[in-house]
């Protein structure tokens, strides 16, 4: 259901960078107030290292088990792994800039909690700098003045120069 709901979310969006970004950053703030919230610090006596969280918190869920770890994505963060793509499929990029997003931030939260905080860690948040950074890779490929550049480099701009001197 999420990742048909993501489809359908990536396609209802305009292609605009604006209403996306929006949407990311009030979901970001929604997601780490929703772990903030809800990963209290346990008592000493109530859980054992082993112990797995209540079945009620993992319905909707999509439970992870690597090598590694553990690692519960919830519906959203599918939902946005989906949307994101096809955001930017409706964009016409290509493959590597709709795949960053996830990947990133899935490197990005990883990192961050094996070096920095073990605990339960929003997944949107880092999401959204991967998005930032597809963005970026977006703009560096398509961007106002790479058309121009393209031209001049297969030798179009040359005539374009000589006209302008002839008409000067």
């Amino acid at each position: 259901m999420a990742v048909s709901a993501g489809l359908l979310l990536g396609r209802a969006l305009p292609t605009k960078l604006w209403p996306f970004f929006l949407l990311l950053l009030v979901l970001s703030i929604f997601d780490i107030v929703q772990v903030v919230l809800t990963s209290g610090s346990p008592s000493p006596g109530s859980q054992s290292a082993g112990t797995s969280p209540p079945a009620a918190q993992l319905y909707g869920n999509f439970l992870l088990h690597l090598p590694w770890g553990r690692y519960n994505i919830g519906i959203f963060d599918l939902l946005l792994l989906v949307a994101m793509p096809e955001y930017w499929r409706r964009r016409g990029s290509t493959l590597l800039v709709a795949l960053a997003p996830g990947v990133i931030g899935f490197i990005l939260a990883f990192g961050f909690g094996q070096l920095i905080y073990a605990g339960a860690l929003p997944l949107i948040p880092f999401l959204t700098v991967g998005w930032l950074c597809s963005a970026g890779l977006y703009s560096y490929r398509h961007g106002p003045n790479r058309s121009q550049a393209d031209h001049n480099r297969t030798g179009g701009g040359e005539k374009l120069q000589e006209r302008e001197q002839e008409e000067a």
